[in-house]
């Protein structure tokens, strides 16, 4: 009994965890950059897209902070961080289809595939 925690320790692969400490990595990488630029300047991204107002820009960046708190979660292999995440990629696709376009919204569904898979 004492050698069957180890082996499902060890079943788990640290390939596994070596690529999903990759993605999660990145992505928290990319929302804290995502996160600065919606917060600190909102004017630039609403010159580029009328739609697209600083109040609708602070949003993203909330979103991008409950993000990064998510992949803290998953980092700690906590089942909440996925749901946390799952949420808030369904709360943003939404956004960027009223306030981008449907584009923008189905390259968002495919970088967040692969942690739902």
């Amino acid at each position: 009994m004492d050698q069957q925690p180890a082996q499902i320790a060890s079943h788990r692969g640290p390939g596994r965890r070596r690529w999903l400490g990759i993605y999660l990595k990145l992505s928290a990488a990319l929302l804290i950059l995502s996160a600065m630029q919606y917060i600190l300047f909102p004017e630039s991204l609403a010159e580029t897209m009328p739609r697209f107002t600083t109040g609708v820009s602070y949003s993203y960046g909330v979103i991008c902070l409950i993000g990064l708190y998510s992949i803290y979660l998953m980092m700690n292999w906590r089942r909440l961080g996925f749901w946390i995440s799952l949420l808030t990629s369904a709360i943003s696709t939404a956004l960027n289809v009223v306030f981008v376009s449907a584009g923008s919204a189905a390259i968002g569904v495919l970088i967040a595939l692969p942690l739902i898979v």
